[in-house]
């Protein structure tokens, strides 16, 4: 087996939490290794008819997440990732709040960041603070049709 054969069958067989530390740490081909396992819950999660089983592999990604958080605080994309499946989700939102927060600062304020930024804050119910965040993501790509239509969104929240 090649070593990218080897993980993916590893990865089917056992919990997140023996094999996630291992393979995802910051390093050599960790960005592969990390999408290979969220694919995987990801399409778990939606392929499950059984909620139960939806809620295990709902389970298994959050822990993934949780498990990968304190080795890659410096990992913009893991940040962003991150902040927005809670956000999706509307779990750990002070926690995906910090990490999108900083994911801004890394970025320099890049738009798809703050797009994330600004939809923690809506899932969190800070009209304000998505509208602000909302706002400088247009200013940087004003002809963009999503930012606009998040905008919107925003603005249908109750004050």
């Amino acid at each position: 087996f090649s070593s990218r054969r080897r993980h993916t069958r590893y990865i089917s067989v056992t919990a997140v939490q023996t094999c996630a530390l291992p393979i995802c740490s910051p390093g050599n081909r960790s960005g592969e290794a990390f999408s290979a396992l969220s694919s995987y819950f990801g399409r778990t999660a939606k392929a499950a008819k059984d909620p139960a089983e939806k809620a295990k592999s709902k389970a298994s990604m959050a822990a993934l997440y949780e498990a990968l958080l304190p080795k890659r605080q410096d990992d913009t994309g893991f940040l962003n990732d991150y902040a927005w499946h809670f956000a999706e989700e509307g779990i750990n939102l002070n926690r995906a709040l910090v990490a999108a927060k900083r994911a801004a600062l890394l970025s320099k304020n890049k738009p798809g960041v703050l797009d994330t930024l600004a939809e923690v804050y809506y899932k969190m119910g800070n009209r304000k603070g998505a509208l602000g965040t909302i706002e400088k993501a247009i200013a940087q790509k004003p002809a963009s049709k999503y930012y606009k239509g998040q905008r919107e969104k925003f603005l249908k929240m109750k004050h």
